[in-house]
């Protein structure tokens, strides 16, 4: 279907694992991969896979151009890092290389305050926030009712996200939400404590498909940080609400913008009536969703984008004849998060790949790195994820106990690194 030979694709990496698979996606369909980025292998682990790697920073846009040229590059693509992804629209601007959208989308789909005006013009529900007024340099925080939510506009993967119960707690942490933006603008959202959901589409030619819906099972939390995700399970209790009452609105907002191609995600809360979002991403997702879309409609939208990058169109079946939510398996995509500690072995990633219910294995550490207490509430305490695919949530939740049995994390002082994991017998109740 795809035919990259002679193809040169070059892959700006640093730790985000999704990198990864971009790598060996494009190798599989016939490229030669070159990995870039100032960090060494034990750091990077997209350049343990790559054909070729660089140490020219990601962050060097006048080096990296010097590179495609040195190398013939024919496209240039990255993982999840929203970091990464605008260098990557910075040399597809300047080189006139292929991407799948242009700077003005995504900074309306990357920025939460953006995104959720998009979303207001289009009557589309999103979380309630708070506009705090600047008096005399003083920031007035007198009409907020807790507990309240606090992130950077323009952040991802959990950074700088705190919850609050208190005005000197939601100072402090506005501080640290304003040191981790870009831009310095911080917003401030109702914490609601509601069912949680993550929404997939993939657009190709123009073309925008629901493709998958989860219900997100959080972790109980470390007080104060953003509560990480245990388990993503699909298809969502709430699939056929959604389908009835909002997919076509959401689907008509993003073709406002004028959305040609790629993959996107949404986050929100849901009820029977409706999903109230507050954030989303124009780019692959952490939980691999392309894995899913494989396995149960036939294409997977990390082939198609690898595929755009190196030829300029997305290529692949029409989704508009294989795209379908309502999955006829039950798939889970399985977080194991960590304390904080320096990683000396991980253990059972080998057993877990022979298991047959899984379909991928993506490990986020391998041994000598540190989880500092600088990355707690982000989605660096994940350790490994982990995709399984059963008949049924019954044998799900089998399944889900048996890859906690086989996986471990140990510390240099001996000590397992693992928090607390998934309690399997949701499901259970979910399926009696």
């Amino acid at each position: 279907m795809y035919n990259l030979e002679g193809k040169r694709l070059l892959v700006l990496a640093g730790v985000n694992p999704i990198a990864v698979d971009v790598v060996r996606t494009a190798k599989r369909l016939g490229a030669y991969t070159i990995v870039t980025g100032n960090l060494d292998v034990s750091l990077c682990p997209a350049k343990r896979y790559a054909d070729e790697i660089s140490d020219v920073s990601t962050a060097d846009l006048d080096a990296l151009e010097n590179l495609i040229h040195e190398k013939n590059v024919d496209g240039v693509l990255t993982g999840s890092s929203e970091f990464g992804i605008e260098r990557v629209i910075s040399l597809c601007e300047r080189l006139n290389l292929p991407f799948y959208c242009n700077r003005e989308q995504w900074e309306i789909c990357s920025d939460k305050e953006k995104f959720k005006n998009l979303c207001r013009k289009n009557n589309v529900p999103v979380v309630p926030e708070y506009i705090v007024q600047e008096e005399n340099g003083e920031l007035d925080f007198s009409e907020i009712e807790y507990p309240v939510i606090v992130k950077p506009v323009d952040g991802s993967g959990g950074g700088g996200i705190s919850v609050c119960d208190t005005e000197q707690e939601l100072r402090n942490a506005y501080a640290r939400a304003k040191n981790y933006s870009k831009c310095g603008n911080v917003i401030i959202e109702r914490y609601i404590q509601q069912d949680e959901v993550g929404i997939n589409y993939a657009i190709q030619n123009g073309n925008i498909m629901l493709t998958a819906m989860h219900d997100r099972y959080l972790h109980a939390g470390t007080a104060g940080f953003m509560r990480l995700p245990l388990a993503y399970v699909y298809p969502s209790k709430y699939l056929k609400s959604y389908q009835e009452n909002q997919n076509q609105k959401v689907i008509d907002m993003f073709k406002s913008i004028g959305l040609k191609n790629g993959t996107l995600f949404i986050q929100g809360f849901a009820s029977e009536k409706e999903c109230m979002f507050y954030e989303m991403g124009y780019r692959f997702n952490g939980a691999k969703q392309y894995n899913l879309l494989k396995d149960a409609n036939g294409f997977s939208t990390m082939e198609m984008i690898v595929n755009l990058s190196l030829t300029g169109e997305m290529g692949g079946p029409d989704i508009r004849k294989c795209a379908n939510p309502n999955f006829d398996h039950v798939y889970c995509t399985l977080s194991i998060l960590g304390h904080p500690g320096k990683i000396k072995e991980v253990i059972g990633v080998e057993e877990i790949e022979k298991m047959p219910e899984v379909l991928d294995v993506s490990p986020w550490y391998f041994g000598g790195e540190e989880i500092t207490e600088a990355l707690l509430g982000t989605q660096r305490q994940i350790l490994c994820r982990v995709t399984l695919k059963t008949k049924d949530r019954i044998e799900m939740a089998k399944a889900i106990d048996k890859v906690y049995e086989k996986f471990d994390v140990i510390s240099e002082e001996g000590n397992s690194m693992l928090m607390e994991g998934f309690d399997s017998k949701l499901l259970l109740e979910e399926e009696a």
